[in-house]
């Protein structure tokens, strides 16, 4: 019993020096590990990757709401913003007209033109008379219409078409071209719709022949074809009476580019038929078959007065003072109306002529001669201006 007491006195320090050495080897390996796990919080917040919840941000290494980080922000205020220069739209480009244009001469309108005004576009040219001004407008403004490469923000479409008024170049050519067939004496007067072939002939052969030349010509030729709706020939053989359409070659002729007055018209048509009366069948309104020539040059006037100038046209009809009153009132209408009717069919617009019949009402010569009857037997032409 004594001898095992003694024995574990003796073992006693080995016991707590070992215990000692393990504790210190214990706390030592704790300080080395715990130096390592000291991160710094941003390595540690730079690594985290879990979502921001919404309305939270980071600031000090920590969540903080949105709102309370804004404060420090710099902001920029919406309400005032730097000014901008602002400037007008520009005018709309004008490649997109020149298909239209360049479609105008197969439509029949080789006179007619497009111009871009900033948004307006402006249809230009010189028609030949009212009717194909109106025609070309139309044709002009639904074809800008229905362009598919259109801006959408054209403003007017304007019309800025002018009546031709004086002789066109392509006139001097023609001219120029058939005297040299041979024809050296021959004229050729243009104005509007109306071209007159005249001169004086050494045969009737050299008139037809030169006539048929002229209008040969201006029918080949494109813009004389769009524009010439009457040809008149005007031609005088020599030794023969003067042509009826002497004054209407002095008309087309006129210096003036404007339109024609209506002293000038009325002149025109007393001029031609100075002279001349417009023939019937004996107690008819059938107009007789040697009237062509007058007709023609009196359907020129009426042409030029009417659809180049705008003015009005009363055709009256007259008789001499035998028969009843009630028959000469009724034969001279009918004769007014033949005459208008003969016109509207060579081309003159019908609603700038007026047919009233005056019967026996306005005699010339008041004697009961056939002279006299002769002489209130007769046409007048009146031109007004248009209202």
């Amino acid at each position: 019993m004594t001898e095992e007491v003694v024995h574990n006195r003796d073992n006693g320090p080995l016991f707590w020096a070992g215990t000692s050495a393990a504790i210190i080897a214990m706390l030592g390996i704790g300080w080395y590990f715990g130096q390592q796990r000291e991160i710094p919080t941003s390595t540690v917040s730079a690594a985290v990757c879990e979502p921001i919840p919404a309305g939270m941000t980071y600031r000090g290494g920590e969540l903080v709401p949105l709102a309370a980080a804004s404060v420090d922000v710099p902001t920029v205020d919406v309400t005032t913003p730097e000014p901008v220069e602002v400037t007008a739209p520009a005018a709309p480009s004008g490649d997109w007209l020149k298909p239209i244009a360049a479609s105008f001469p197969a439509l029949g309108f080789p006179w007619m033109g497009l111009d871009l005004d900033n948004k307006d576009v402006r249809v230009t040219g010189r028609a030949p008379n009212a009717e194909l001004k109106a025609d070309g407008f139309d044709i002009a403004e639904r074809a800008i219409r229905n362009a598919d490469d259109a801006p959408a923000d054209i403003n007017r479409i304007i019309n800025d078409i002018k009546i031709e008024r004086g002789r066109p170049q392509w006139a001097s050519n023609i001219e120029t071209g058939v005297k040299g067939l041979g024809f050296d004496w021959l004229n050729l007067a243009v104005r509007g719709p109306v071209a007159t072939v005249a001169g004086t002939a050494p045969s009737v052969e050299a008139r037809d022949q030169a006539f048929a030349s002229a209008e040969a010509a201006l029918q080949r030729n494109p813009q004389a074809a769009a524009q010439i709706s009457r040809i008149i020939n005007g031609i005088t053989v020599e030794g023969e009476e003067p042509s009826a359409a002497s004054a209407l070659v002095e008309l087309s002729n006129s210096a003036s580019e404007e339109g024609l007055s209506v002293g000038a018209c009325n002149a025109a048509f007393a001029d031609t038929l100075d002279g001349r009366v417009i023939a019937f069948q004996t107690g008819s309104s059938q107009l007789s078959l040697e009237n062509t020539q007058l007709l023609d040059a009196l359907t020129g006037i009426a042409i030029l007065c009417t659809e180049t100038s705008g003015h009005s046209i009363e055709i009256g009809g007259h008789t001499d003072s035998r028969g009843s009153e009630a028959s000469n009132q009724r034969l001279s209408q009918n004769r007014a109306s033949a005459v208008r009717d003969y016109l509207v069919n060579l081309g003159v617009n019908g609603e700038m002529l007026r047919a009233f019949g005056y019967g026996e009402t306005q005699p010339i010569n008041p004697a009961q001669t056939a002279e006299a009857y002769a002489q209130n037997r007769r046409t007048e032409f009146k031109v007004f201006d248009a209202e």
